[in-house]
């Protein structure tokens, strides 16, 4: 039976004809030293004694990685590391001798004829490619009519569906098969910022140097703000805010890779992922309206200055920030839901370092063009435009207001009290415009996850950079809390 199993293999099957049991498993990529451990840990559990291995995406035979974990023979059939690759794992109890073999050079199917207790059995594992034509069917056909062999045992993932009524899984355009149902999801494998083993010590030292670099600077704002009676202000309270929002954003998308590397584990429960994607998108909606109200600040500063602390006072600005808070994780709530009510997926691979709204749309496997309509319209107008829209307009009227200041220095003055807001702004709407909106969601995924990688590392690390080093107040209040510091050790 040909299964493409994707949340773990199927049962393994039990033939009248012959006793030992029989896997077949479309595993999407075996090149991942963390992932083929997994895979060969769960077969293990499973204890066959003959394995089908689909989509291996091998270049060579039988590589050491799996020598060094699975104990018995492989047969392999090798293409490139990106598509394709079959390979047949025989147990080292098993008594068998292989009598003759075919291996497509196209990694597509194995044939091999094997004897196992005074029987021969014809064993064919093969990959069918989405799009397959009837060609290659009667290749394989051909080829298995002129073999010889008796007792055919057929394995292997055909990308088609023979009895509509009879698949358990359902059926996507074009004959593409699909599985799961959202009940048999448990997990998802996030398969991080590369795949490549030689990168993941470099990617690890580099993130957590990021991180470390991150938390350092924000923790830093966060207490000078808290500690520095001179810093007790509208702008700064803001400031303080958007460096928790930075922490906690940095945190919850990078903790993973971190912990993969370390604990060689990169699955992360179906529950987990959906509360981690709703809390960084609350997070990040968030700090799109703090920055909003950062801009009503400087506004109120350069245009209405003698009323500053009047309109801005403590009230208002803890009202301000309430609403940001909650309008953050409100506005995040439909799309969450419609993420939550999905019913099936075509793999449990997330191709991007944590769980974020876009690779989970992509791995939907129904027609997801008005989901993704939906989506970028929303994104556009409401999490996006809206507070662009109200983060910009009061620039207009600082703007206008700067230009009637009579003196060059007065100006330099003024504006030079909001270019740490508006450098963060244009630099935080960029990458996140790159990130999301675009309508297409299911193209040019990698790059989309470069853009978070850099919204999510370097936008909180650069940050505390652009408001300590063009503030005074800030470097001044710094200066006089590490010479307090020292003068204490």
């Amino acid at each position: 039976m040909a299964d493409r199993a994707v949340s773990q293999p199927s049962t393994p099957v039990v033939a009248p004809l012959f006793d030992f049991n029989i896997v077949s498993w479309n595993v999407e990529g075996l090149n991942s030293p963390i992932k083929h451990k997994k895979v060969v840990a769960h077969l293990f559990c499973l204890s066959p004694q003959v394995v089908f291995l689909q989509e291996t995406h091998w270049m060579h035979n039988s590589p050491m990685s799996l020598k060094a974990n699975w104990i018995g023979e492989c047969v392999s059939a090798p293409y490139t590391n990106k598509t394709r690759g079959v390979a047949i794992l025989f147990d080292r109890n098993l008594q068998f001798s292989i009598l003759k073999k075919y291996i497509d050079p196209e990694g597509r199917f194995i044939l091999l004829d094997v004897s196992f207790d005074n029987m021969v059995y014809a064993f064919l594992n093969l990959y069918a490619s989405t799009g397959s034509n009837n060609l290659f069917f009667a290749d394989v056909l051909q080829r298995v009519l002129s073999w010889g062999g008796q007792n055919l045992i057929l394995g292997g993932d055909f990308n088609m569906v023979v009895d509509p009524s009879m698949d358990r899984s359902g059926v996507l355009d074009q004959g593409q098969q699909i599985y799961t149902n959202q009940t048999n999801v448990k997990y998802f494998i996030i398969k991080g910022i590369s795949d490549d083993p030689e990168l993941q010590g470099p990617i690890f030292f580099l993130v957590l140097l990021i991180y470390l670099i991150t938390l350092g600077g924000n923790v830093t704002i966060f207490l000078l703000v808290c500690l520095d009676h001179h810093l007790h202000t509208p702008m700064y309270f803001f400031l303080a805010n958007l460096s928790t929002v930075d922490m906690a954003c940095c945190t919850i998308s990078l903790h993973k890779v971190l912990m993969s590397f370390i604990t060689h584990d990169n699955t992360v429960s179906y529950i987990s992922c959906m509360i981690q994607m709703y809390i960084f998108g609350s997070l990040t909606g968030h700090e799109l309206l703090i920055l909003t109200a950062m801009s009503y600040d400087r506004y109120v500063a350069i245009c209405k200055p003698l009323h500053y602390h009047m309109i801005m006072s403590a009230r208002t600005c803890c009202l301000m920030a309430s609403a940001c808070w909650l309008l953050g994780f409100l506005q995040i709530i439909p799309p969450f839901v419609i993420l939550c009510s999905f019913s099936c997926y075509t793999s449990i691979e997330i191709n991007h370092f944590f769980c974020d709204i876009v690779p989970l749309i992509k791995m939907y496997c129904d027609d997801t063009s008005t989901l993704e309509m939906l989506f970028f319209m929303e994104g556009l107008c409401l999490f996006t435009l809206t507070p662009f829209v109200l983060t910009f307009i009061p620039y207009i009227f600082i703007i206008s207001t700067i230009l009637k200041i009579p003196s060059s220095i007065g100006q330099r003055k003024a504006f030079y009290t909001c270019s740490s807001h508006l450098t963060v702004v244009i630099l935080l709407y960029t990458t996140l415009a790159s990130q999301y909106l675009t309508p297409n969601l299911r193209s040019n995924l990698d790059s989309k996850k470069l853009f978070a990688l850099f919204n999510t590392t370097a936008v909180p690390m650069l940050n505390p950079l652009i408001y300590s080093l063009k503030n005074k107040s800030v470097i001044t209040s710094l200066r006089w809390r590490l010479g307090k510091i020292r003068a204490i050790s």
